[in-house]
């Protein structure tokens, strides 16, 4: 098995949990490799390969199936409105937006912290949240001696059903993951897998609307396409290593205090993205402006960022004989 990166570095996942969350990326990988049809194949095909390629596939962050809906309502209906896989809370203090925390991680990892316990899941909120005191009560909505007689199964089955109620990431106190029911990692293999399926009687941009692909969204059809592209140059191609979707760019016109700042450079101390690229946090100061306006909501922040995945490939021909197109199932990986 190919041994698959932290995703976020977040220390809580380690030995044992880092682990489960291995088998479960790698079933992921094993499952759209095993379509015959599809240029998907498995990670490690891909080692002492010298012609391998790395696209990097780019959307607006912004839910193109929000538009035109009241920017604030968009901030507020999280799980409903924010589903290009990725998501974020605005922040208030004395009536104005104080913070604006992006998340592209999906569930997975704070998943298997639950099923180890409370004081694992304690950890990997203290970790982004230093000084925190998340309570049990809080996390799964029982009591702590309730969580511990629970076996990992309703542990993490518990945690999951508590989600939207979840301070940690409902917004009330902070965001942990991603929660619409579109942004997840099943959906997004699933995606790539259907995608990466050469289909010569369609326009690859017409590929999408013929697959399990939402033609709605900005991300789908961006990564359909891409993918489809990929497959028809007879490349083998899969999702790098950690998959999942990262924080590329914030764009715009910004200024502070009426001076023109760039917000990425770490110096500004304005705009920090940390976990791998998973996570951006904007501090809002009173002077703090974009495209000469004031930050009222989160949503207007995302209209100016951007976020992605990145595709690994390689000629078909130069892959072992067992990851090239229609062989994968030859040998047990």
């Amino acid at each position: 098995m190919f041994i698959y990166s932290n995703p976020t570095g977040d220390p809580a996942l380690e030995g044992e949990a880092l682990e489960s969350y291995r088998a479960q990326v790698h079933q992921q990988y094993s499952r759209c490799a095993a379509h015959r049809k599809s240029a998907f194949t498995h990670l490690h095909a891909f080692d002492g390969v010298q012609t391998t390629a790395i696209d990097h596939v780019t959307w607006p962050a912004f839910p193109k199936v929000s538009s035109g809906i009241d920017l604030a309502q968009i901030d507020q209906q999280r799980s409903d409105l924010q589903d290009e896989y990725v998501e974020w809370c605005a922040d208030r203090s004395g009536g104005r937006v104080s913070r604006v925390t992006f998340t592209t991680e999906f569930h997975e990892p704070f998943l298997i912290l639950a099923r180890q316990g409370l004081a694992a899941a304690v950890d990997g909120i203290r970790n982004l949240y230093p000084n925190s005191h998340p309570t049990g009560r809080e996390l799964f909505g029982i009591d702590d001696s309730q969580i511990e007689q629970l076996s990992p199964d309703d542990r993490e089955q518990t945690f999951q059903n508590h989600v939207q109620r979840n301070p940690w990431n409902n917004g009330e106190f902070g965001i942990l993951f991603l929660t619409h029911r579109s942004n997840n990692m099943f959906a997004l293999f699933e995606l790539a897998n259907d995608c990466a399926t050469p289909n010569l009687s369609l326009a690859a941009s017409d590929v999408c609307a013929k697959t399990n692909c939402a033609v709605g969204r900005n991300s789908d059809p961006a990564v359909c396409q891409a993918l489809q592209l990929i497959a028809r140059a007879d490349r083998s191609l899969a999702l790098t290593d950690a998959p999942g979707v990262t924080i590329r760019k914030l764009g715009g016109v910004w200024e502070l205090n009426g001076v023109q700042i760039d917000v990425n450079a770490p110096a500004a101390n304005v705009w920090q993205v940390s976990r791998n690229r998973r996570r951006g946090v904007l501090e809002v100061s009173a002077g703090l402006t974009l495209a000469g306006e004031p930050i009222r909501s989160g949503a207007q922040v995302a209209k100016a960022l951007q976020v992605g995945v990145s595709v690994l490939s390689a000629p078909d021909a130069d892959l072992p004989f067992w990851a090239r197109r229609g062989n994968e199932s030859t040998r047990r990986v």
